[in-house]
């Protein structure tokens, strides 16, 4: 795909005016000997006082590999269309769906009311360490569920709509698009003209509503880093990650990695043998340690319980157990009792 710069082609016939020795005409014939189709039928390059041409060609092998090509107004001073269009091959199709919990929205009252309501001392003074997690992490995640809003998310989501855009930006990008329609139908100099000046106030609004995003992000770079860094991230174009490694195999032969635990287990291997190996023969002896007091209790507070979960980072991702920050955060106060039962029973 991309502008080809050849206008003397009739697109619908497959044919040229000019003989056999032209480019236009050599082109033509190199498509027809691979056998590529031309998805492209409407003009994309429209100039005032000037006939529109076909000059931006999608190519492709397979006549269904290309639909719903679309013909959009040009981007910033540009006389050619922006072609959109849906590209369907065949993928590998990965489950990768997720719930996504809405905090913001939470029952927290009801959560907290749940909470209180579980006879948290009998029901773990029988259980061993382990158990008395499992369950408390169990409950915890149901009433989760329960009370706190959520979908799931998989890989077939909605277009995003373009972020910081206001109505009235939308509005005008809209009436862009129109007017650029209107002038490749009547090909009037007053409907370029119009649409010139619609292309420059969406240029002049979008401007604006970036800076204003980036304004937003940079102020909540030391509170909210993740915002910052997602930014950044939506902004490049590579993905940086661990290239294929030399692995050396069981007979001898050097071969490329293929997969993650593949390249972790070079890595390992090549780490561990580089490590010092010290003389264990002469090991010194360390001189005894007088215990001045010892500890045989420990005392777990509610309020030094309530505070540490109040110190929560609500920013950060969840870890291993699938409880969110954001969650202990907020209903510290009903989470502070089962938890200081849990130490109480195995001090």
């Amino acid at each position: 795909m991309g502008d080809f710069d050849y206008d003397k082609i009739n697109w619908e016939t497959w044919s040229t005016p000019t003989n056999d020795q032209s480019r236009e005409y050599k082109f033509i014939e190199c498509l027809r000997d691979c056998f590529l189709y031309q998805h492209v039928l409407k003009p994309t390059r429209g100039r005032i006082n000037q006939d529109p041409h076909i000059l931006d060609l999608l190519l492709t092998n397979e006549e269904g590999m290309i639909s719903d090509v679309e013909y959009l107004s040009p981007l910033g001073k540009s006389d050619h269309s922006v072609l959109t269009f849906k590209f369907n091959c065949y993928i590998e199709e990965t489950n990768s769906e997720r719930i996504k919990f809405y905090y913001d929205k939470a029952d927290l009252d009801g959560l907290r009311t749940d909470l209180s309501n579980i006879d948290w001392y009998n029901i773990m003074k029988e259980k061993s360490t382990n158990e008395q997690w499992i369950f408390f992490k169990d409950k915890l995640l149901e009433l989760q569920s329960k009370h706190i809003p959520h979908k799931k998310i998989g890989q077939s989501r909605k277009k995003n709509k373009a972020v910081g855009l206001n109505q009235e930006t939308l509005k005008a990008i809209r009436k862009k698009h129109r007017c650029w329609t209107r002038y490749m139908e009547t090909k009037s100099s007053e409907k370029y003209r119009e649409f010139c000046k619609t292309r420059n106030k969406v240029k002049k609004l979008t401007r604006k509503a970036v800076k204003m995003k980036e304004k937003e992000i940079a102020k909540q770079v030391k509170n909210n880093p993740k915002k910052f860094w997602h930014y950044v991230k939506s902004k490049t174009k590579t993905r940086t990650g661990i290239s294929d490694l030399v692995m050396n195999t069981q007979d001898g032969n050097d071969v490329l990695t293929t997969n993650d635990k593949e390249k972790a287990e070079t890595l390992s291997s090549f780490f561990a043998s580089v490590f010092t190996k010290e003389d264990d023969g002469d090991i010194p002896k360390l001189q005894g340690q007088t215990v001045k007091e010892a500890m045989n209790y420990l005392v777990v507070k509610q309020e030094n319980v309530q505070k540490r979960l109040k110190n929560l980072n609500i920013n950060k991702s969840q870890g291993p157990d699938n409880i969110h920050p954001r969650l202990l955060h907020d209903v510290c106060d009903a989470l502070s009792t089962p938890i200081t039962i849990i130490f109480s029973i195995r001090r």
